[in-house]
């Protein structure tokens, strides 16, 4: 790589020419392209990236975070929920997990990302027992407690081991999960 391209790399945060609003113009597996407002690219490259999600190319900001809702499946050990009993209502329970969840999330997780669909927690629900979910420790405990007012007795068990250490670069309601993030301006004439 150039002394020039060199010059153009940020390891340690967000350049402040890019911070704010502006276009996903390219997703790779190893890297995105950024256009900010001002028609500065950056080409952002992930180290150990380990999850993505992708809500739309526009965005009003971009961030990288140590320390986010989206973190919390890596910096927490995992531990399953297991359930016997049915609820009165399991389509009620369903719908309030879910909201507890999304809700101490602050929107970013739901039920899709710990037992799969809300179809199949319900279903789950009126058989009465199973396996529920895979989760952090913190929202498998949530979701006991959810359980249990409702009558239905819950096993928190497992414990794989947290993996601490990830950041998440933020592009708006996108964002990329991984070890670490290097800017790069990109010289239009390259």
């Amino acid at each position: 790589m150039s002394a020039r391209a060199q010059a153009g790399l940020h390891e340690t945060g967000v350049p402040a020419e890019l911070a704010g609003p502006g276009t996903i113009v390219r997703r790779q597996t190893t890297y995105w392209e950024l256009r900010a407002g001002t028609a500065t690219l950056y080409r952002v490259h992930f180290r150990d990236k380990v999850e993505v999600g992708f809500a739309g190319a526009e965005y009003p900001a971009v961030e990288v975070a140590s320390r986010h809702p989206l973190l919390v499946r890596y910096d927490e050990p995992s531990r399953s929920l297991h359930f016997s009993g049915t609820p009165i209502d399991p389509r009620l329970v369903t719908e309030t997990l879910e909201r507890a969840l999304l809700d101490g999330s602050e929107g970013w997780r739901g039920l899709t990302d710990y037992a799969g669909s809300d179809d199949n927690v319900e279903r789950l629900l009126r058989a009465g027992h199973g396996l529920l979910m895979r989760a952090p420790e913190s929202v498998c405990a949530a979701a006991a407690a959810l359980l249990e007012d409702a009558g239905v007795r819950t096993s928190i068990l497992g414990n794989a081991p947290a993996r601490p250490g990830k950041r998440v670069l933020l592009v708006g309601r996108s964002y990329v999960i991984a070890s670490a993030f290097v800017f790069e301006r990109r010289d239009p004439a390259a």
